[in-house]
């Protein structure tokens, strides 16, 4: 009893002794206590800006093959569509945009053993992520568009970032094309049977060597409203010049 009653006078007169300090003005306690506080508002701040996103200038064109990217692109940077053809490596240009800092608009290989290496390399610098898809083959296409835009936005650098999103629905101009709400819904269907299957392969391991980050609410069907990130869906025609303002007010947007 005397102990424990020892234990709390001695406890209250350290406070009392510190109150006293502090009253007096004692320099050593003053930068004691300083030092304290400092390193707390240092904590915070450490904190505060490693939640904080950063953006590169980079704007990623991405798509399969024969989505109509790389015509985009030449929309955006020669005002014309291009050629396309299969490219071993990476298209980039400067887009000026008046008052705000020019972008790189980068167009990514769209073929399946070229994409995943050279999208690594631009996706740390990601402001935001073009996804064109081409709405009059997309009932064919539809599982190596949705592999390839599941593996965008699972990348870890695109997860933690989580740059703008904009699913640039092709081909409009054509006829028997599926709009940008029927599109949003079969991709959103297709991602959601792709995290069931990927996370079956997954059970039994120890999820060594896996390098992407599951997206959406576990336990819920696959929504893009709950991805985290500003997506937006647009219908357009490549090849009609007067369609693509909408992209460019996009870009404008999120530069």
């Amino acid at each position: 009893m005397s102990s424990k009653a020892g234990m709390q006078v001695d406890g209250k007169g350290f406070f009392e002794q510190t109150q006293e300090k502090i009253n007096n003005r004692d320099p050593q306690t003053i930068g004691i206590l300083v030092a304290i506080v400092i390193g707390f508002i240092t904590l915070a701040l450490i904190l505060l800006l490693s939640k904080k996103r950063k953006f590169g200038r980079g704007i990623l064109l991405c798509g399969t093959c024969d989505s109509g990217k790389t015509s985009l692109f030449g929309q955006l940077i020669k005002g014309k569509p291009i050629e396309t053809y299969t490219s071993m490596k990476e298209n980039s240009g400067i887009l000026s945009l008046g008052s705000k800092k020019p972008v790189n608009i980068i167009d990514i290989p769209g073929h399946e053993r070229l994409r995943d290496n050279i999208l690594d390399r631009y996706a740390g610098s990601a402001r935001g992520i073009i996804y064109v898809v081409d709405s009059a083959a997309i009932s064919k296409q539809i599982r190596d568009v949705t592999e390839f835009l599941f593996t965008i936005l699972s990348k870890p650098d695109i997860y933690s970032a989580r740059p703008s999103l904009l699913i640039a629905c092709n081909k409009q101009d054509l006829g028997l094309v599926k709009g940008a709400s029927v599109i949003q819904g079969m991709l959103e269907r297709e991602i959601n049977a792709l995290r069931i299957s990927r996370s079956n392969t997954l059970q039994g391991t120890d999820g060594e060597g896996v390098d992407y980050m599951f997206i959406g609410k576990p336990g819920k069907d696959f929504k893009f409203a709950d991805l985290g990130m500003n997506v937006e869906f647009l219908e357009m025609s490549v090849q009609e010049e007067e369609t693509l303002d909408g992209v460019k007010s996009w870009i404008m947007s999120v530069a």
